[in-house]
């Protein structure tokens, strides 16, 4: 089992993440062991995004993974991975007690959605106001009652997310700063 594996790759807006230069041999040589292997063991390898790995010939070793998407999270395991959050900051202060509080709506916005919470997490600890004001206007949007397919919600939500997170971003920084 090989878990989180998004910390192992490089981000691509255009495309499939590709895996971090520093990790494509042992992948590489792990993927063809187990595609070569006349056995029941199975490889596992969970990430939240598709991604590319080339072998030396340039054929792709992704294609030989069967990809399967899971749920959306729900109670507690966006409670985890928010509490696992809280817990980087590893301090007990006013910001930590703050975060805490907003966990119940951050996750509520969310709706299941890893990434999403995950960027409402990051906006809120970098900028509370900026956070409540997202979130006022999330749960406004949703209120509306007019709600697009599941999937449009949740890209609108995460742009939304994205903007304030953009807005905080100073002249020399990136959007790929935000997401690492």
């Amino acid at each position: 089992i090989v878990d989180d594996f998004e910390r192992a790759l490089d981000e691509v807006t255009d495309g499939p993440h590709r895996v971090k230069p520093g990790n494509v041999p042992a992948m590489r040589a792990l993927i063809q062991a187990f595609n070569n292997a006349a056995s029941e063991s199975r490889l596992l390898i969970t990430s939240r995004y598709a991604f590319t790995l080339p072998d030396a010939h340039g054929r792709e070793l992704a294609d030989k993974l069967l990809a399967l998407s899971l749920p959306s999270m729900h109670g507690t395991d966006s409670l985890k991975q928010g509490r696992a959050r809280i817990r980087e900051l590893s301090e007990d202060s006013q910001d930590t007690r703050e975060l805490r509080e907003r966990l119940p709506q951050i996750i509520a916005m969310a709706s299941g959605n890893p990434r999403l919470q995950d960027l409402l997490m990051r906006l809120a600890m970098r900028d509370a106001d900026k956070c409540d004001q997202c979130l006022g206007e999330m749960q406004a949007y949703l209120e509306r009652g007019a709600q697009p397919e599941s999937g449009d919600v949740h890209a609108f939500l995460e742009n939304l997310a994205l903007e304030r997170l953009m807005e905080l971003l100073g002249q020399g920084q990136s959007a790929v700063d935000i997401r690492q």
